[in-house]
C-alpha cells in the first residue's frame, strides 16, 4: 500500500526558509506545546522540525529574522504547492520576507505530486 510522503515536501519548505534567513525557532503540533527546534540552521534541525510537522495533519511553524517573528500555518493534505496554508508576521515589513520564501517553495513544487512512500 502507498502513503504520501509529506517528508520531502516539507524538508523543501523548511530549507527554502532558512535560504531567506529564516531560523526556524519552533513547531507547534496542536498536541504538545512547541517544540523548540533551535538556531543553527542545521540539517538536524530541519529533519526534527520536519518530524513534528509530518506527525499530525496541521501544525504551526515559527519562525524568525533578528528580532522580527512569523508563523506558517502547514495543512498536509493540500497539494504540495500549497502546504502553507496561512502565515503571518508580528509586523507587516516582514510579510513580504515570508510570501517570498513561501512563494519559492509554492514554484518548486507546482504542478507535482507528493511522493509516495510504499508500505508492506
Amino acid at each position: 500500500m502507498a502513503y504520501y510522503d509529506w517528508t520531502v515536501p516539507v524538508r523543501t519548505l523548511i530549507h527554502q526558509l532558512q535560504n531567506h534567513d529564516f531560523d526556524i525557532l519552533s513547531v507547534n503540533d496542536g498536541e504538545d506545546d512547541n517544540h523548540v527546534i533551535g538556531l543553527s540552521g542545521t540539517l538536524a534541525e530541519r529533519q526534527e522540525a520536519t518530524d513534528y510537522i509530518t506527525a499530525v495533519d496541521e501544525s504551526y511553524l515559527r519562525i524568525g529574522k533578528g528580532s522580527e517573528r512569523g508563523i506558517i500555518f502547514i495543512v498536509l493534505g493540500n497539494e504540495p504547492d500549497e502546504l502553507v496554508a496561512d502565515y503571518g508576521a508580528n509586523t507587516e515589513e516582514m510579510m513580504p520576507f515570508i510570501e517570498e520564501a513561501v512563494e519559492a517553495h509554492r514554484k518548486q513544487w507546482e504542478g507535482k505530486k507528493c511522493p509516495l512512500m510504499e508500505v508492506a
